[in-house]
């Protein structure tokens, strides 16, 4: 209808259940939290009169929301849900004990501070825990294996404190156990010159820092290439930078054929054409890259390079993906031959191959079958299972038939 798919008609109608009851509901609750406000008793009456025909109906709309992403998207709501058990329990019980308020209120003189105490804390409770849900929402869920990966406490504010520090260079990552990182100051793990505010580099020596790094890892690369690399300079700073090597003979100018044959200026070290290197052919063993390897993590680069056009589509549904959840692609010589959607089931002691697209006009014959089988068996020692199976029909049509 209208080329709107089903899924995106139900995610309109879950956000505008969920915003509905945000409005309708949140006006509930701040009566509620605004409660104690007034000891007047014709006044709370009032308060209490102004909720009460509408409260049960806008609660409704919340209904509707946790509904509709159980029933519509039960794979979200798998991996959500158990994130957020401890507070969506909570606002449950604080919901529960504002609805009963509203009822037994009105039958008792004796408990009726009590049913007011019920009713202020329930709102209070809702509100607090619905803010919790949705700051757990914003910093991100971990998942694994399309699967929940964290304990409950995982959203507390302390984690995103935690990685601010880290970022500030106040607090250093000294390991991992598990998926949860472990932090120590950064005085404690870097030497001490390194942390002196005194020694700090000023802004020319952390670009030319930069740019001289980034270029030793690339070889060759624009100015807006090289700005990519850390993502800590401008593309301004890496231009200025590259023209003041270029005019100082630090760097030359290198023109660069891309993978459809057009050709593209570059700044590389002086020597690179007569570096002897080039003269060596390069391994004919296929190898497995990570898909944030070095060589492919500038995606623009690597399909100018390679001719290799990759997507991550991990945050994408599944059904619109054109290839897999995590895929890798395959290295041999210089080109890239292909890529797989594989996973280590370490339960089931198998490492399992679900699908392989080669690359253009790539043919997958038994020579290429026996290096790619060879790269699997050193991966199975990596992923810390002992075997692999291909899952019938793995061998798909070339990849450029997805894209």
């Amino acid at each position: 209808m209208f080329g709107l798919e089903l899924s995106f008609i139900w995610a309109g109608i879950i956000a505008f259940a969920v915003l509905v009851y945000v409005v309708l509901d949140g006006f509930d609750l701040g009566i509620g939290i605004l409660f104690p406000l007034t000891k007047d008793e014709s006044e709370r009456s009032v308060m209490m009169n102004s909720v009460s025909p509408v409260w049960d109906g806008n609660e409704t709309w919340l209904v509707l929301g946790g509904g509709g992403l159980f029933a519509v998207f039960p794979l979200a709501y798998s991996v959500v849900m158990p994130a957020l058990y401890m507070p969506i329990i909570l606002m449950l019980l604080g919901l529960v004990f504002r609805g009963v308020a509203f009822e037994y209120r009105w039958r008792t003189e004796r408990w009726k501070p009590l049913w007011d105490m019920a009713f202020f804390g329930g709102s209070l409770t809702a509100a607090l825990c619905q803010g919790i849900a949705l700051g757990a929402l914003v910093q991100g869920i971990e998942i694994e294996g399309r699967a929940y990966a964290g304990g409950w406490w995982d959203w507390h504010p302390s984690k995103t404190a935690l990685e601010y520090l880290w970022r500030s260079g106040a607090l250093c990552v000294v390991g991992r156990d598990g998926f949860r990182k472990r932090y120590d100051l950064t005085e404690r793990v870097l030497e001490p010159h390194l942390c002196d505010p005194d020694k700090c580099p000023d802004v020319a020596t952390t670009v030319n820092w930069c740019c001289d790094q980034a270029l030793d890892r690339l070889g060759f690369a624009t100015h807006k290439e090289i700005a990519a690399f850390w993502d800590h300079i401008s593309t301004t700073e890496a231009r200025d930078w590259c023209h003041d090597a270029l005019a100082a003979g630090a760097l030359e100018q290198v023109q660069i054929t891309g993978a459809d044959g057009s050709v593209k200026p570059a700044y590389a070290r002086p020597g690179l054409a007569q570096d002897p290197a080039l003269e060596q052919p390069p391994t004919n063993r296929l190898r497995v890259l990570s898909p944030f390897d070095p060589a492919l993590r500038d995606r623009n680069r690597a399909e100018r390079l390679f001719g290799f056009n990759y997507r991550i589509e991990v945050f994408l549904p599944e059904a619109k993906r054109a290839f897999g959840y995590y895929v890798f692609p395959l290295l041999q010589a210089d080109r890239i031959v292909g890529r797989v959607d594989m996973k280590a089931f370490r339960n089931e002691d198998v490492l399992r191959v679900r699908a392989l697209w080669p690359e253009g006009k790539t043919r997958w014959g038994k020579g290429r079958q026996q290096g790619f089988e060879a790269e699997l068996e050193k991966l199975c020692k990596l992923a810390g299972v002992s075997r692999v199976e291909f899952e019938d029909g793995w061998l798909r049509t070339p990849a450029q038939n997805h894209l």
